[in-house]
């Protein structure tokens, strides 16, 4: 999936290339574009409900053909995906704690069916990477079952899975996840060393939205541990990308991030936090009244899933 479509624009794409595998007699392909089409579904607020309906029978026809080899596991272990990702939406979609705690039972079962399909194919180089994505959502599940270190210890487990099937750039997610929840956690050598090789492995794999973010994560990262020089190096060049790219949001953000490193370095640090701040008022007067489109996540960007691939 492009991640530079919108959703509704995904699902067209899947849509349209689910039907010549389906007149070609491929089954299993036609089904995991479904599946494909359904995810993007999900990425359009308040439609993660429909979203599931549509994966159901597609899981169904899924597994029945992988059984007596009319779909390959790679074709059924990416509708498992599809449904696990479209199972945690809510979580991610809840307004507050409380809501995200209720709905946590959703993507626990979708994450622990997706390692049970693939944990006897882990040998295969196309299936480590979503066994290792199938860790994400226990992340979540961790966080909410009260163990905060779970989750950066799920996301390291991922890292190293990855980069053991020699796909390193596919690690930049769960890097930049292990840096932001580490950083909660006041573990500043771990969520440095987490920030820092999300950014060397970005190289051309991640769409300038994703490096802005972690060049974002790094500065926020080093910040947090007291190494204010260096933090104030990466956030002007987030900053740039962002005003390259148009978000005006994202660039307040920055700014925000900024004026708050600039606070805490010193006695020069007030100043400078009013000028940053002072900026990001500018920054929004000058902002059209609509900000960016909602877009469906890049593949293998920061703060957002690698989409399933088929």
């Amino acid at each position: 999936m492009d991640g530079s479509l919108p959703p509704a624009e995904a699902v067209a794409s899947f849509r349209t290339a689910s039907g010549p595998y389906e007149a070609a007699g491929d089954p299993g392909e036609a089904t995991a574009a479904a599946a494909g089409a359904a995810y993007a579904r999900s990425l359009e607020a308040g439609r993660a409900r429909e979203a599931l309906a549509e994966l159901a029978p597609l899981l169904d026809r899924a597994l029945a053909p992988h059984a007596g080899g009319g779909a390959t596991a790679r074709q059924t272990r990416t509708v498992l995906m599809c449904r696990a990702r479209v199972l945690g939406r809510p979580v991610r979609e809840a307004p507050d704690e409380e809501s995200a705690e209720a709905a946590v039972a959703g993507p626990e079962q979708g994450a622990r069916e997706l390692p049970a399909f693939t944990e006897p194919l882990r040998a295969e180089r196309s299936v480590v990477t979503r066994f290792t994505e199938a860790l994400d959502p226990l992340g979540d599940v961790t966080r909410y079952r009260g163990d905060p270190r779970g989750g950066p210890e799920l996301y390291v487990r991922a890292t190293a899975g990855i980069h053991d099937a020699g796909l390193p750039w596919y690690a930049v997610e769960y890097e930049a996840r292990t840096a932001a929840l580490a950083t909660r956690l006041d573990e500043h050598d771990r969520a440095e060393r987490a920030a820092r090789a999300a950014l060397e492995h970005r190289a051309a794999f991640v769409p300038a939205p994703g490096r802005a973010q972690l060049y974002l994560g790094l500065a926020e990262v080093l910040g947090a541990a007291g190494q204010f020089d260096e933090a104030t190096e990466h956030a002007p060049e987030a900053g740039e990308l962002w005003r390259e790219l148009g978000d005006v949001l994202a660039l307040v953000r920055t700014l925000r991030v900024r004026a708050r490193i600039a606070t805490r370095k010193g006695r020069s640090g007030p100043d400078a936090a009013r000028q940053f701040m002072a900026a990001a008022e500018r920054e929004c007067e000058a902002a059209p009244a609509s900000g960016p489109s909602q877009r469906a996540p890049a593949a293998g960007g920061a703060g957002g899933h690698p989409p399933p691939g088929r």
